[in-house]
């Protein structure tokens, strides 16, 4: 298991936000508010507010996350370093987006309280600033900008298969 998509909650006010608001019932522990990308059960790449687009430890991740769901994305070594040099080369250092974040989240709002569809596309969307669902868009999906971690999960249910981590 060289690449895994994971996803994960934990107990800051902003995470507890997210989670609640991704969902209209059920048990906001089982409702991430993150994604990220393991690799070789070392490295986490992820974009945090705080960070932007970062490579992170995983054993530090874990003690400071909940992981919710995680997928075997099925790579061999070679083809996970390519994905992850890819990740890289496009992401890395790159800033958060929080302008769309603020704008899904404004969207989710409506969505919850007022049954209200969200738009396909994030008109705040900054091409070179990348919130973490966005990062999976670099594999597939296309513009993900308008999807929370929770409707990514959903959406990967049926791809990989799922780990116990």
């Amino acid at each position: 298991m060289s690449a895994k998509v994971v996803f994960s909650n934990n107990k800051k006010i902003g995470s507890k936000i997210i989670s609640w608001g991704s969902s209209k019932g059920g048990n906001s522990e089982s409702i991430p508010s993150h994604m990220s990308f393991v690799f070789f059960d070392t490295f986490v790449y992820e974009s945090r507010l705080e960070s932007g687009v970062a490579v992170n430890v995983w054993d530090e991740f874990k003690e400071e996350n909940r992981i919710v769901k995680s997928y075997d994305m099925e790579l061999n070594p070679k083809m996970a370093g390519r994905l992850y040099r890819e990740l890289f080369k496009r992401s890395y250092r790159k800033k958060y987006d929080w302008k769309a974040v603020l704008y899904l989240a404004w969207a989710q709002f409506k969505w919850k309280f007022f049954g209200r569809l969200k738009p396909k596309q994030n008109p705040w969307n900054t091409e070179d600033k990348y919130y973490c669902n966005e990062l999976y868009s670099f594999i597939n999906y296309g513009d993900l900008s308008m999807v929370t971690p929770y409707e990514l999960m959903l959406l990967l249910e049926n791809k990989y298969t799922e780990v116990e981590i």
